[in-house]
């Protein structure tokens, strides 16, 4: 029997199929291999996984090794999982390459093996087989469990729920995830606000916070001075909105920033100022940053508004103002801070979170204008308003869910009743997948149902009133809020010790939301440690309310002083020194303050009052405008008034002049008449007033400066000068002015003054050499290098003020002690030098006069009064001996 012979193409045939499947079937080839046959180079296809009933696709790279074109006249596929979709007949250049469009669907899960067959007109090799391979896979299937979450809470409360969401299908199943639901109602009066600040030091306030508080959706607006402490928690909860905002530093910037993320989680709302976020020692730390819209970024002046997006915050906003904001015109993190707009600059003017409750309004607190208050008006109703009593986690920088191939992952649904009315809240968690069967967004609904009740807070489980005198009383303050909604009625107070009592009228009323403050009240009759618990009786819901009373009695401060008069006889224009010896004999601290009281004599000056009134004789306003700083000096407790005086207008009288005991000199703008307000001043100087010049009132700018005799060195202790720059603390004196004054102190600008003129000494140094500020030995008249526009000086520059101001009380009288203030423990002593006499005067003759020691030591009498007496002698053939007596 004679052998067929077989075609020459099919045992390249079978060559090539058996060549792709040991490829196919080799794990660790990876890529199959390339197919090479005459002219044409081909590629063979792996699919990998592929969707069942879904068609995927995939390329033929095609490429032709020789110099001749090379027709495709036809191409097929199998088995049929396998599509070819190439045209009936296409031709390849030499040399040139083409993607042919290929397809797998397959129909289950098994691994389907085949290829595609390429036709074509090369002489020898006209048939080209290219191997393929793909597996099925089932695609995500989601399923929810449970269907729909309840939850109810008591007011003020938080909670937890947990979603399972489980991927029965062969591939990870991602899903973004979003909530949302009814808005918290706007309260009947307004929104409750915390403005968290480093803004404000001691009592004033300023403009901004002014501003806040008479805003028609702000029920009430307390200030926090976050540069000494920090509320808790609670505390913080018993607002709708805080603002926070900063320009020095915070007493703690981490412990800050992780308390407003409390916050936030627990509930509450937040609007931080663009400075909080800048890039400086004052800006927020902690975990507050991961809900930063807009990333943290250097500081820089602004401009006015450019554009504004669409968005409710921005509705009603036209132009306005800021002085400065953060120089960074991005939002922070891919989709978590959607912008309200930009500057004409370009900067950012705010940014939103899109799903936690808060915003940053990129202005400051200074030099605003416009529409700011109608944009910070609309950002506390969107906050207010917003959903924030659900909140998925992750939270929404981190959105997208991927539950694996048969896996599941648990979803955390936080729940908070923060501040919300009695009532059913709806809403739904929306889950949008990437792809799968079914409903797609699925959507699971929310209930929350707010029950009615009372509840009530404590800022702090302890109060200590440290040490109190027997016989006496000590008071802390009670703050007990309601964080419920509905009203608390407390019926008592139990302590179980007679010392310990609360000062309230019973049955107290506490609304819901609100608090009420009351006193605490320690009263020992006996020396020792006592201790008690305070239960609060109410009819709040939950236990009774229990707070740790901590107090200490101990035997009041009892001060004697020695000698009990002073006396000294001295050549004229000499002095002699005395040591007044003050101890405290008590069981508790003495404080007392050292004041001289001598009348006016030949020569001399008499002492000014220990609360002076004071006239601010300035170039810095205009009509009826109050500066921060001025309501920083109007605090002091040695002002007694502060009238503010525009003396770019008219010149005061020296008569005018006389009705005050003290000047403070401020230039800003030209004054009215620079020579002649010069000359009132020194006349007002020689008359037995007392002046205090500030920065540029002895500039060389024209019309700024002063002129007349107040800048000559019989006045005036510093020469006249130029701009010099910033001031950074370097040192001070040993002077009293400088007392208590920190290397905190700094003035954006200053005086180029490094030398003093007449009978002078100076205060300190700035780090470019220029001064601090001095005095003048002979007259009344202090010079301070500050430039008081606000927000241009430290807080240190008011206290600074307050010793100026005692300096110039005290000023020149022959009766002078070392120093104002003494502090001494139980059992301690000070010894403080007082000179009698002073240089130029008083003439021959014998003055009465009187040191005043103020204190805290009850039955001595308050102030104790020290006569002194001073014989001035005429001096004798020129003799510069110094004739003394009485008691050391």
């Amino acid at each position: 029997m004679r052998m067929r012979r077989l075609p020459l193409v099919l045992p390249l045939l079978i060559v090539s199929v058996l060549t792709a499947v040991a490829a196919v079937e080799n794990a660790n080839a990876g890529a199959l291999a390339r197919i090479k046959q005459a002219c044409l180079e081909v590629g063979a296809e792996d699919f990998g996984l592929a969707r069942i009933g879904m068609e995927t696709a995939g390329e033929l790279k095609v490429r032709n090794g020789c110099r001749r074109d090379v027709t495709v006249l036809r191409a097929t596929a199998s088995p049929s999982p396998f599509r070819a979709a190439l045209p009936s007949r296409f031709r390849i250049a030499a040399g040139g390459a083409r993607n042919l469009p290929v397809f797998f669907t397959p129909r289950d899960t098994s691994l389907v093996m085949g290829g595609f067959t390429l036709l074509t007109d090369q002489p020898r090799q006209h048939r080209i087989f290219v191997p393929a391979k793909g597996r099925g896979v089932s695609g995500p299937a989601i399923a929810v469990s449970p269907s729909n979450l309840e939850q109810t809470m008591v007011p003020g409360a938080s909670g937890m729920a947990h979603l399972s969401i489980s991927n029965s299908g062969g591939e990870r199943l991602e899903i973004i995830v979003s909530a949302k639901g009814d808005p918290v109602p706007r309260p009947e009066k307004g929104w409750k606000v915390l403005y968290l600040n480093t803004i404000l030091t001691g009592d004033w306030e300023d403009d901004f916070y002014r501003n806040l508080r008479t805003m028609t959706n702000v029920d009430t607006a307390e200030s926090w001075d976050a540069t000494r402490s920090l509320p808790t928690l609670d505390r913080m909860l018993e607002y709708d909105v805080v603002v926070a905002a900063t320009a020095n530093p915070w007493v703690d910037a981490v412990a800050a920033g992780n308390l407003l993320a409390d916050y936030l989680e627990s509930g509450g709302k937040v609007c931080l100022l663009g400075t909080a976020l800048g890039e400086n020692t004052n800006r927020l730390f902690g975990r507050i940053e991961s809900y930063f819209p807009m990333p943290a970024a250097r500081t820089a002046f602004a401009g006015n508004s450019g554009t504004l997006a669409s968005h409710p915050i921005t509705s009603g906003v036209g132009a306005f103002y800021s002085e400065t904001a953060l120089d960074d015109p991005a939002t922070q993190g891919p989709g978590q801070g959607i912008p309200l707009g930009t500057y004409a600059s370009g900067q950012l003017i705010g940014a939103y979170h899109p799903q936690s409750p808060i915003v940053v309004l990129n202005i400051g607190t200074t030099s605003l204008s416009g529409d700011v208050y109608v944009l910070l008006g609309n950002t506390l109703d969107f906050l207010g308003t917003s959903m924030a009593w659900m909140t998925t986690r992750p939270p929404a920088d981190k959105s997208i869910l991927v539950v694996p191939a048969h896996g599941m992952r648990v979803l955390d649904i936080a729940f908070n009743s923060h501040r919300l009315t009695a009532g059913t809240y709806h809403g739904v968690v929306r889950l949008l997948k990437d792809a799968g069967p079914g409903i797609n967004p699925l959507e699971v609904p929310v209930a929350l149902r707010i029950s009615t009740a009372g509840r009530i807070s404590l800022e702090s489980g302890t109060l200590d009133f440290g040490t109190v005198w027997t016989g006496g009383r000590g008071t802390r303050s009670l703050r007990m809020a309601n964080i419920g909604n509905a009203p608390i009625r407390i019926s008592g107070f139990r302590t179980g010790l007679p010392a310990f009592s609360v000062a309230a009228d019973l049955p107290l009323e506490i609304p819901a939301f609100s608090h009420v403050v009351t006193q605490a009240v320690y009263a020992p009759d006996a020396i020792g440690r006592d201790s008690a618990i305070l239960e609060i009786r109410s009819d709040a819901d939950g236990p009774e309310r229990m707070v740790a009373l901590i107090g200490t009695g101990v035997s009041p401060p009892r001060i004697t002083v020695s000698p009990d008069r002073l006396e000294a006889s001295v050549l004229q224009g000499r002095s002699v020194d005395r040591v007044l010896t003050i101890r405290n004999l008590g069981g508790d601290s003495m404080e007392a303050t050292l004041h001289a009281v001598v009348e006016a004599g030949p020569g001399t000056p008499g002492t000014g009052p220990a609360r002076m009134k004071v006239l601010y004789l300035q170039t810095m306003n205009s009509g009826d405008f109050e500066s921060d700083f001025m309501w920083n000096v109007r605090s002091l407790a040695n002002v007694e008034s502060f009238t503010s005086y525009a003396a770019f207008e008219s010149t005061p009288t020296l008569d005018y002049l006389r009705a005050f005991d003290a000047v403070l000199v401020v230039a800003g703008d030209p004054w009215a008449d620079p020579v002649a307000l010069g000359n009132v001043l020194a006349d007002y100087v020689d008359a037995g007033g007392k002046v205090c010049l500030m920065h540029a009132s002895l500039s060389t700018l024209p019309g700024r400066g002063l002129g007349g005799r107040i800048t000559s060195p019989g006045y005036a202790p510093v020469p006249s000068g130029g701009n010099g720059g910033n001031g950074f603390f370097q040192s001070a004196e040993d002077e009293p002015i400088m007392e208590g004054i920190t290397p905190e102190l700094y003035s954006a600008a200053t005086m180029a003054v490094t030398g003093v003129q007449g009978s002078a000494r100076i205060l300190g140094r700035y780090d470019s050499g220029n001064l601090i500020g001095a005095y003048n030995l002979l007259k009344p008249v202090v010079f301070i290098n500050i430039n008081p526009w606000d927000g241009d000086h430290s807080w240190q520059t008011i206290p600074l003020l307050g010793n100026v101001f005692a300096h110039l009380s005290n000023f020149h009288t022959w009766v002078r002690p070392a120093t104002r203030r003494i502090a001494l423990p139980p059992g301690g002593e000070a010894q403080v030098r007082v000179t009698l006499g002073m240089p130029g005067g008083p003439g021959p003759g014998t003055y009465q006069g009187r040191l005043e020691l103020s204190h805290n030591a009850p039955g001595a009498g308050s102030p104790l009064v020290i006569p002194a007496t001073l014989t001035v002698e005429p001096e004798v053939n020129g003799s510069s001996a110094v004739v003394s007596s009485g008691a050391h």
